[in-house]
Protein backbone atom coordinates (compact mmCIF):
# COMPACT_ATOMS: atom_id res chain seq x y z
CA UNK A 1 0.00 0.00 0.00
CA UNK A 2 1.31 3.45 -0.91
CA UNK A 3 1.60 6.10 1.78
CA UNK A 4 2.33 9.79 1.35
CA UNK A 5 5.69 10.57 3.00
CA UNK A 6 5.60 14.37 2.89
CA UNK A 7 4.96 17.35 0.64
CA UNK A 8 8.16 19.20 -0.30
CA UNK A 9 8.49 22.97 -0.69
CA UNK A 10 11.56 24.45 -2.41
CA UNK A 11 12.32 27.85 -0.90
CA UNK A 12 15.15 30.12 0.19
CA UNK A 13 14.15 30.78 3.80
CA UNK A 14 13.17 27.29 4.91
CA UNK A 15 12.64 28.18 8.55
CA UNK A 16 10.37 31.17 7.85
CA UNK A 17 8.23 29.26 5.35
CA UNK A 18 8.02 26.23 7.67
CA UNK A 19 6.94 28.46 10.55
CA UNK A 20 4.32 30.15 8.37
CA UNK A 21 2.75 26.90 7.14
CA UNK A 22 2.95 25.33 10.59
CA UNK A 23 1.01 28.31 11.98
CA UNK A 24 -1.54 28.12 9.15
CA UNK A 25 -2.15 24.39 9.70
CA UNK A 26 -1.59 24.48 13.48
CA UNK A 27 1.36 22.10 13.10
CA UNK A 28 4.61 21.83 15.04
CA UNK A 29 7.89 23.05 13.48
CA UNK A 30 10.84 20.64 13.63
CA UNK A 31 14.37 21.14 12.28
CA UNK A 32 16.82 18.52 11.08
CA UNK A 33 20.19 19.73 9.83
CA UNK A 34 19.42 22.22 7.02
CA UNK A 35 15.85 21.03 6.50
CA UNK A 36 12.70 22.15 8.30
CA UNK A 37 9.49 20.21 8.75
CA UNK A 38 5.93 21.07 9.73
CA UNK A 39 4.27 18.09 11.39
CA UNK A 40 0.72 17.67 12.60
CA UNK A 41 -2.53 15.79 12.05
CA UNK A 42 -2.27 15.80 8.24
CA UNK A 43 0.58 15.20 5.78
CA UNK A 44 4.09 16.20 6.84
CA UNK A 45 5.53 19.24 5.04
CA UNK A 46 9.26 19.37 4.20
CA UNK A 47 11.02 22.64 3.37
CA UNK A 48 14.28 22.37 1.37
CA UNK A 49 16.59 25.28 0.61
CA UNK A 50 16.61 26.17 -3.07
CA UNK A 51 17.20 29.65 -4.51
CA UNK A 52 14.52 31.15 -6.70
CA UNK A 53 15.26 31.02 -10.39
CA UNK A 54 13.41 32.28 -13.45
CA UNK A 55 14.16 28.97 -15.18
CA UNK A 56 13.26 26.61 -12.33
CA UNK A 57 9.72 26.77 -11.09
CA UNK A 58 8.39 24.25 -8.59
CA UNK A 59 4.79 25.33 -8.11
CA UNK A 60 2.87 23.90 -5.21
CA UNK A 61 -0.29 24.89 -3.48
CA UNK A 62 -2.35 23.58 -0.62
CA UNK A 63 -6.14 23.40 -0.71
CA UNK A 64 -7.39 23.79 2.84
CA UNK A 65 -11.07 23.30 3.69
CA UNK A 66 -12.27 25.32 6.66
CA UNK A 67 -15.61 25.81 8.40
CA UNK A 68 -15.28 29.65 8.47
CA UNK A 69 -13.37 30.87 5.41
CA UNK A 70 -13.47 34.57 6.29
CA UNK A 71 -12.12 34.01 9.81
CA UNK A 72 -9.29 31.82 8.50
CA UNK A 73 -8.43 34.31 5.73
CA UNK A 74 -8.10 37.06 8.35
CA UNK A 75 -6.03 34.81 10.63
CA UNK A 76 -3.65 33.77 7.84
CA UNK A 77 -3.25 37.34 6.56
CA UNK A 78 -2.34 38.21 10.15
CA UNK A 79 0.44 35.60 9.87
CA UNK A 80 1.87 37.51 6.87
CA UNK A 81 0.11 35.99 3.85
CA UNK A 82 -0.82 38.16 0.88
CA UNK A 83 -4.36 38.11 -0.55
CA UNK A 84 -4.38 37.13 -4.24
CA UNK A 85 -8.07 36.70 -5.04
CA UNK A 86 -11.44 35.42 -3.89
CA UNK A 87 -13.70 33.62 -6.36
CA UNK A 88 -17.06 31.88 -6.32
CA UNK A 89 -17.88 29.08 -8.73
CA UNK A 90 -21.14 27.26 -9.29
CA UNK A 91 -21.89 23.94 -10.95
CA UNK A 92 -25.55 23.06 -10.90
CA UNK A 93 -26.66 23.13 -7.28
CA UNK A 94 -23.11 23.26 -5.91
CA UNK A 95 -21.56 26.58 -4.96
CA UNK A 96 -18.00 27.14 -3.72
CA UNK A 97 -16.23 30.32 -2.66
CA UNK A 98 -12.47 30.15 -2.25
CA UNK A 99 -9.69 32.58 -1.44
CA UNK A 100 -6.14 32.30 -2.77
CA UNK A 101 -3.37 33.57 -0.49
CA UNK A 102 0.36 33.78 -1.19
CA UNK A 103 2.90 32.90 1.49
CA UNK A 104 4.97 35.76 2.97
CA UNK A 105 8.21 34.74 1.21
CA UNK A 106 6.67 34.71 -2.24
CA UNK A 107 7.24 37.72 -4.50
CA UNK A 108 6.70 38.22 -8.21
CA UNK A 109 4.13 36.46 -10.36
CA UNK A 110 5.11 32.82 -9.87
CA UNK A 111 3.10 31.19 -7.13
CA UNK A 112 5.24 28.74 -5.22
CA UNK A 113 2.76 28.13 -2.46
CA UNK A 114 -0.80 29.26 -2.15
CA UNK A 115 -3.65 28.44 0.11
CA UNK A 116 -7.05 27.89 -1.37
CA UNK A 117 -9.49 28.22 1.51
CA UNK A 118 -12.97 26.95 0.91
CA UNK A 119 -15.76 25.61 3.07
CA UNK A 120 -17.33 22.24 2.40
CA UNK A 121 -19.37 22.45 -0.77
CA UNK A 122 -23.03 23.21 -0.19
CA UNK A 123 -26.16 23.33 -2.29
CA UNK A 124 -27.03 26.77 -3.60
CA UNK A 125 -30.25 28.18 -2.20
Amino acid sequence: MLRLGHITFACEDTRAVAEFWAAVLRYEVVSSDAEWFARGEGPELLFKRMPKSPTIELPIHLDVNVPDREAEVNRIIGLGAKLVETKTSEAGELKETFTVLRDPEETGSACKARTRLSPTRTSAT
